[in-house]
């Protein structure tokens, strides 16, 4: 590993009520590992704060207000058998959009693959489920 396996990633929460906007995350085999707020990689020349404006953009078609900086973490980590470290800065945004919250599931587009996000209570989560990136929960 060198410094170029480091990697910067921007993630936003979106709150409605005591719940946040999150997808699921899975195992190689399928199971449940947990849930992850979105957001994405940092790109070269680009601050993390672009990165959650073009993320909601590009995967949500959404235009996103009142972005603040929760949080920054490091993680180090190990994810399909591979070892990871990561720089994440966390920011609180709001959708420009209201009717956004009013979805109970919200369908995104990564490079042409469909995922769902789903709103759930940080609080109420499946045993054994994880809430990521690592240090969200208590940034909460």
């Amino acid at each position: 590993m060198n410094r170029s396996d480091i990697k910067v990633k921007a993630y936003a929460v979106f709150r409605r009520g005591t719940e946040i906007l999150v997808h699921k995350i899975h195992e190689k085999d399928g199971s449940l590992k947990g849930y992850r707020s979105p957001g994405g990689h940092v790109e070269f020349g680009e601050t993390s704060l672009a990165t959650i404006h073009r993320e909601m953009k590009e995967e949500l078609n959404a235009e996103i207000t009142d972005v603040s900086l929760l949080k920054v973490t490091e993680n180090i980590f190990t994810y399909h058998d591979q070892s990871c470290h990561e720089i994440v800065f966390i920011y609180n945004a709001r959708f420009a959009d209201p009717s956004f919250y009013d979805m109970d599931e919200i369908i995104g587009d990564e490079f042409g693959e469909k995922f769902t996000l789903y709103w759930i209570d940080p609080d109420k989560l499946p045993s054994g489920a994880a809430l990521y990136p690592s240090g969200l929960k208590e940034a909460l």
